[in-house]
């Protein structure tokens, strides 16, 4: 398995340019402080737009279908680790 790392500020835009419609394992920490990957897609939208802010304008989520349980799950963006596809790792810093 081949790995890359970026910088947290560039998730959102490696996301959306390299994965929409693609199934993609996601690791981030939850508001609880719990770790927790999803097999997750982008492009099955949810009403709005995909992207939603809760709370502050600092901690931006991105909206994701999971297909662990077949729900729409907000992912915090500052709090993602790794990023699977295709058989590469993405480390997020």
């Amino acid at each position: 398995m081949t790995s890359i790392t970026i910088p947290k500020v560039k998730v959102e835009s490696f996301l959306r340019r390299n994965l929409k419609g693609r199934y993609f394992g996601i690791t981030f920490m939850k508001k609880n402080g719990e770790i927790r990957t999803l097999n997750a897609r982008l492009g099955i939208r949810p009403s709005g737009n995909g992207r939603k802010t809760v709370g502050r304008d600092s901690d931006p989520y991105l909206v994701v279908y999971s297909n662990n349980d077949q729900g729409y799950r907000a992912v915090n963006l500052n709090t993602v680790y790794t990023i699977t596809m295709g058989g590469q790792r993405v480390y997020v810093r």
